[in-house]
């Protein structure tokens, strides 16, 4: 049964979501090592191997815990799930996810209290999130203002890796700003192809609030907010630049006609990369 778990982990949409979470653990963890000014030399490769694993974990376990409580409207819209598929019953998947759960925050543990909390943390976000009597996702923009913090607390983890106990004070000031001000708009995105299953569920995204045929174009204008706020944040003119690029093809992929979101989160991912590899080559950018 495990097995046939682990390729529901495959779907396009979820292959996305992982490589989001690993992209922001794994630039938290370099940004550390910018900031106590480790070489690649020098880097213990087994902590930041582990770190990128344990954050998948705790996302699996995400994933269990929204396919518990999104069941009827999956079951409505053909969704494709291990519950929807009756390749597990609605207990042992709960088990399942708790069990994911424990595993990723006693791993936690290995890189020190302080990550240990951030993911405990991150859990109990995702219980807000997801699961009643609050189910936030239910509330807009409460539900990607959330969503935002979940990216946050992603690479402080990877942060807390290499810094220990001031993770909160030397994590660089423009990074919260850019997760907690520009992120927001960038998470409307994904809603996009969730629009009829949130419907179903009475839950407002943006998709939802501006109906069917405009939320492409809402996706779009969103994200190209979120490159021009980092940009704005950051005030380099390479950003400015960057930003405006991605924007741009943020914009086009939007609004072709069988909407995607794979051509958006390529153009995320490359962005995120660029990015990390410029303050690695001048840190002065965003200390």
């Amino acid at each position: 049964m495990f097995f046939k778990l682990i390729k529901y982990y495959f779907q396009k949409q979820r292959i996305n979501l992982q490589i989001h979470y690993s992209l922001l653990t794994a630039g938290g963890f370099i940004i550390g090592m910018i900031r106590e000014d480790i070489s690649p030399f020098e880097i213990d490769y087994l902590k930041f191997i582990l770190s990128i694993i344990t954050i998948l974990i705790a996302f699996y376990s995400s994933l269990t815990f929204n396919d518990v409580y999104d069941f009827e409207a999956d079951l409505k819209t053909g969704k494709i799930t291990p519950l929807t598929e009756n390749i597990i019953d609605r207990k042992n998947y709960i088990t399942y996810g708790l069990f994911l759960m424990s595993i990723s925050l006693i791993l936690s543990l290995f890189f020190g209290f302080y990550s240990f909390l951030i993911l405990l943390f991150l859990h109990i976000l995702q219980f807000l999130y997801s699961v009643p009597p609050f189910r936030f996702k239910r509330f807009f923009p409460l539900s990607v203002i959330l969503l935002a913090i979940a990216a946050l607390l992603s690479c402080l983890f990877g942060f807390s890796v290499i810094e220990k106990e001031k993770f909160l004070i030397n994590f660089p000031l423009k990074l919260y700003l850019i997760f907690l001000l520009a992120f927001p708009f960038a998470m409307n995105f994904r809603d996009v192809l969730d629009l009829n299953g949130d419907k179903i569920q009475g839950i407002k995204t943006l998709a939802v609030i501006v109906g069917e045929k405009k939320a492409p174009l809402f996706a779009g204008m969103s994200l190209f907010i979120t490159y021009i706020l980092v940009a704005i944040i950051l005030s380099k003119p390479i950003f400015f630049i960057l930003s405006i690029i991605a924007g741009i093809l943020s914009m086009v992929f939007s609004l072709r006609k069988n909407y995607d979101e794979t051509p958006l989160f390529i153009v995320y991912f490359s962005y995120l990369i660029i990015f990390i590899g410029i303050i690695y080559l001048n840190s002065a950018y965003l200390f």
